[in-house]
């Protein structure tokens, strides 16, 4: 294996996600091979090529039980020590320790923030950000693994923390191979090589330098992405209330927010400590991907 750390970038229905789950053997490829240290994966015992993965998806596993073996789970047993480092690693330490019973917390998806005197003891609930650094941390034990896959990893983090925990997973994979995919630019730069999809194909390849000489359809991509961050003139917000209510908080988010529907959802978490199911506007109903998202429109969250 490589031991490096590259980018697979593209627009939405580029074949990003399914090059994952070939690389995963979700499924065998019609035509061609994979190769896994010079062999083919079909070849391969399916669970020793496991053993030999980790990765965070965009749909990760939200468990409601202690936040010490909702982390373990990745490597079970694991011990307080290789734990917490995870924690560390995936940014998820200070809040953790924050809780009432640190790592023994019992955790759940559910929203306890209004508890009665018979729910003192209730589980905590968490936020999506939160969650995701839960399943970072999960991925961080698996020590022995030589490829690291983490699709769309951060989109429930801020910029700043998106930005220490590419940090992180730059070091960790000095001696492995890491995988990335990505739609947003703040993240490609880090990456020792970067793959630019177009319609399943890899059309551009090198480094983030490389590909802005090329001026091909990374560095229009870059632009327009660039353009659309940090100009006054384009930049786009929609205003998002509790579902049925037309007056009470309200959260306003700019472009930089949308970049995909868990990130829209942890945004809204953030600032009003509530847990969202899911986005709907009053035309087109559930949202169910940014690009339905219009610009200056009114929409709505409901809780789980």
């Amino acid at each position: 294996m490589l031991e490096r750390a590259s980018c697979l970038f593209g627009e939405n229905g580029s074949g990003k996600s399914t090059i994952i789950k070939l690389l995963m053997r979700a499924y065998d490829p019609d035509e061609g091979i994979i190769l896994f240290d010079d062999i083919d994966v079909r070849k391969l015992d399916y669970s020793k090529l496991q053993s030999q993965m980790s990765g965070v998806f965009q749909e990760y596993i939200r468990m409601e039980t202690t936040v010490s073996l909702a982390i373990q789970l990745g490597q079970y047993p694991s011990t307080d020590d290789e734990i917490e480092i995870a924690a560390k690693r995936a940014g998820a330490h200070d809040f953790i320790s924050s809780l009432k019973n640190s790592y023994d917390t019992e955790i759940s998806m559910r929203d306890n923030r209004f508890k009665t005197r018979d729910m003192i003891d209730a589980p905590v609930s968490l936020s999506g950000g939160q969650f995701q650094r839960l399943a970072l941390a999960r991925s961080f034990l698996r020590q022995q693994a030589k490829l690291f896959i983490f699709d769309e990893p951060s989109s429930s983090l801020d910029p700043e923390a998106e930005a220490k925990l590419f940090k992180n997973l730059v070091q960790l994979v000095r001696k492995r191979t890491c995988l990335w995919v990505t739609h947003r630019f703040q993240t490609v730069g880090m990456a020792d090589r970067v793959m630019l999809l177009d319609h399943g194909k890899l059309c551009e390849f090198g480094t983030h330098d490389e590909l802005m000489r090329e001026d091909g359809k990374y560095k229009s991509f870059y632009l327009l992405q660039r353009d659309g961050f940090f100009n006054d003139d384009v930049k786009v917000f929609i205003t998002v209330k509790s579902w049925g209510e037309d007056e009470g908080d309200e959260v306003k988010l700019e472009q930089s927010d949308l970049a995909s529907i868990d990130a829209v959802k942890s945004k809204i978490e953030r600032y009003l400590s509530v847990e969202v199911d899911s986005i709907y506007n009053t035309n087109k109903g559930r949202i169910r991907d940014v690009e339905s998202i219009e610009n200056g429109g009114q929409y709505w969250y409901k809780t789980k």
